[in-house]
């Protein structure tokens, strides 16, 4: 799978991230204790590289916990050069619902890049990275766009990432890929990534994923910044490389719960115990 990871963009996240967000209606409010506040929404995510230090980084998020919306987050980062900090702004299109107009990235006061998004029907269709150029207009055409295809379940079930490599060698190498997704339940189980003209073909690289019956992080987070493919955490995953020389990789989750049920910490290893990554997370209005 061609990664659409750039110095500028998460997530990880989320992967994180992997990171896809449920909608969820926000608590009525009001009386003479004024308006209820949401709880359990993110406040700070911090990840750590036992292997490399360059690698880790924290997110502090700022939130309106009445909403249940995200409004921006800032992203610290060691990174090999030197540290470095990134503003992630969010501009609604429908703040009642979590729908996003764009994300806009910023260093300090200059705009770097954002993120624009197209809704259809309450849901997302596209996303698509737009980069500032030296002399402050936009790239075109845009640094990739990612395209989504709902089934009749509601559930996305195929997203196709075109990546013109706009941060890559000075010759980029565009690529064009397909994912086809598979649930179960409410999860995404199963994903196969192709060359998008050669869907159903050669498989490029398949994820089987694994989930607990637990929360995920941002699940009372109404901000809708990726499609919602999960409800509950990644507890093992597989990634069987197609190619010449086939691989298989496994990732196993080790997850610390809140009394909530929602993770506070993961700790992510290969299946030989190897420490790979750990991921913290820290909540307001959440209780013990």
């Amino acid at each position: 799978m061609k990664k659409i990871l750039s110095l500028l963009l998460i997530v990880t996240l989320i992967s994180t991230y992997s990171c896809k967000k449920d909608e969820k209606e926000n608590p009525g409010g009001g009386g003479e204790e004024g308006p209820q506040k949401v709880e359990c929404m993110v406040t700070k995510t911090e990840y750590t590289d036992p292997n490399d230090a360059n690698e880790n980084e924290t997110s502090t998020y700022t939130n309106d916990d009445v909403k249940g919306l995200i409004k921006s987050y800032n992203r610290s980062l060691i990174g090999s050069s030197g540290p470095l900090d990134y503003t992630y702004s969010y501009i609604y299109e429908d703040e009642a619902k979590g729908l996003i107009d764009r994300i806009e990235i910023l260093n300090g006061s200059d705009l770097l890049a954002k993120i624009e998004y197209t809704n259809v029907d309450d849901k997302i269709s596209k996303r698509e990275l737009v980069v500032q150029t030296t002399t402050g207009g936009w790239y075109s055409p845009n640094a990739w766009t990612v395209s989504y295809t709902y089934g009749s379940n509601g559930k996305v079930e195929q997203m196709r990432i075109e990546d013109n490599d706009l941060w890559g060698d000075p010759s980029p190498v565009p690529t064009d890929e397909t994912a086809v997704l598979t649930f179960t339940g409410d999860n995404n189980t199963n994903t196969k990534w192709y060359d998008t003209s050669d869907i159903g073909g050669t498989v490029k690289e398949e994820y089987t994923y694994q989930f607990d019956t637990k929360q995920r992080v941002f699940s009372n987070v109404k901000s809708l910044e990726y499609p919602n493919n999960s409800v509950n955490n990644i507890t093992q995953l597989v990634n069987e490389k197609y190619g010449a020389t086939p691989t298989t990789v496994t990732k196993v989750y080790t997850i610390t719960y809140n009394s909530k049920d929602l993770p506070i910490k993961k700790d992510v290893a290969d299946d030989r115990g190897t420490a790979l990554y750990t991921l913290q997370y820290t909540y307001s209005n959440c209780g013990n």
